[in-house]
């Protein structure tokens, strides 16, 4: 079973501190389950997540001190450092280059709405359809004074972006369910035995940057304990 959340920001701060803890959920899961992978379709969501917790650094200080030791590390963030190390072992798999070159089909395009109807998978969302719709929405409700937006109104568009969301969330799930079906289904008829290779996290990352992360993911470990005794 799965669980859809959401996640809302009304203003550049709020953005920062969901995202961060959207990374750090992440990074918890992965380390209680290192098979885990989060899908995704198109590059958007590795792009926003880099712009946002990437700026800024709450380890500075501890930094600058294991640089008087000789340990240089980059100014990072705690989410900025994790959200890289599940970027360099792969945990982030987008379906978009997946689907390109897996198939062809007679699409106008390769876009999530164009290939979600060879899964079957029929959107709830009635108001919104586009994403251009849910950010005209979010307009009305960001400036609701202005536009003249009464409270239930606001409510009624905030569920119908939710909608719209919920409805993304659930046509890459079933993206992703029909690829790997598909794979499997064309490994047998090609008569092999269809394993998944699972990357050595040994063998894609040097003894330099194991030591880094190591050291970060102890800083990390650190300043989130500080912050909770706060």
């Amino acid at each position: 079973d799965w669980q859809f959340i959401d996640l809302w920001a009304h203003n550049k701060g709020e953005e920062s501190e969901q995202a961060k803890k959207l990374v750090n959920d992440l990074y918890e899961r992965w380390l209680a389950d290192k098979s885990m992978h989060i899908y995704h379709y198109n590059h958007t969501e590795q792009t926003l997540l880099q712009g946002i917790v990437g700026s800024g650094s709450s380890s500075g200080s501890i930094v600058s001190f294991l640089s008087q030791l000789g340990i240089v590390l980059d100014p990072f963030s705690i989410e900025e450092a994790r959200l890289k190390e599940l970027l360099e072992h792969n945990v982030f798999v987008d379906l978009l280059p997946i689907a390109r070159n897996s198939f062809q089909a007679g699409l106008p395009s390769y876009s999530l709405k164009k290939v979600e109807k060879l899964t079957g998978y029929e959107r709830q969302a009635e108001e919104v359809q586009k994403g251009a719709g849910a950010v005209m929405l979010y307009e009305l409700i960001a400036n609701r004074e202005r536009f003249h937006v009464s409270v239930d109104e606001a409510t009624e568009y905030m569920e119908a972006i939710n909608a719209y969301n919920l409805d993304d969330v659930q046509a890459t799930r079933y993206v992703h369910e029909w690829l790997w079906n598909q794979h499997c289904e064309e490994s047998k008829r090609a008569g092999g035995d269809f394993k998944l290779e699972e990357n050595s996290e040994k063998n894609s990352k040097d003894e330099d940057r194991e030591a880094e992360i190591a050291i970060q993911r102890q800083i990390s470990d650190f300043i989130l304990e500080q912050r909770a005794n706060e």
